[in-house]
């Protein structure tokens, strides 16, 4: 999304010698990354002040986003795909907040979808195959990083922190769509 952007600000740091010609490809894959991260975050921010729960959608995100790294799952064709997707999922999460009681049953979602984490991470991608070690090292990061988001679902509610309760139920829910959905096409691709 931001390939034209990132390539003309580092021509400009090639130019002026701020950078090597060697360290190119790095600056331009940084500054993609940078901007679309930025992007990311101002955008959760938006949808969340849509539905009124900005914070909310930001501590989404920020549970979300290293538990999806090392779990993997299903990934768009296309950065405007993903875009888009990612738009939908913070929607889908801030209706369910705003308008979705927290309730006895999260525990029997919770325990479900990191039941499906615990089978299936990591999921990898055609784009991102993983050799043995790195499968290794991915899953035992997944399942560290679930294990504290799973222990810290019953504390929270117990301390009456309920809507950061709902987040990481949300945040492990989405998690276990994004593997069995990511599962379902490699299956298809074999």
């Amino acid at each position: 999304m931001f390939d034209r952007l990132s390539r003309r600000i580092t021509d400009q740091l090639e130019e002026n010698c701020t950078i090597s010609h060697e360290d190119r490809e790095l600056y331009e894959f940084g500054l993609r990354q940078g901007f679309t991260s930025m992007l990311n975050i101002l955008t959760a921010a938006a949808v969340g002040a849509v539905f009124g729960c900005t914070l909310k959608a930001l501590l989404f995100m920020g549970l979300y986003i290293p538990l999806r790294s090392f779990a993997g799952g299903h990934h768009a064709r296309t950065p405007m795909i993903c875009y888009i997707q990612s738009v939908v999922m913070l929607v889908a999460v801030c209706l369910y907040i705003k308008f979705v009681p927290c309730g006895w049953w999260e525990y029997i979602v919770i325990a479900a979808a990191a039941a499906v984490i615990y089978l299936l991470a990591p999921v990898e991608t055609e784009n991102k195959p993983l050799d043995e070690n790195e499968r290794k090292v991915y899953r035992k990061k997944a399942l560290i990083i679930l294990s504290a988001q799973a222990f810290l679902f019953p504390i929270m509610r117990a301390l009456g922190a309920e809507g950061f309760a709902q987040i990481n139920c949300c945040v492990i829910g989405m998690m276990s769509l994004m593997l069995v959905i990511g599962k379902l096409e490699n299956s298809k691709r074999k």
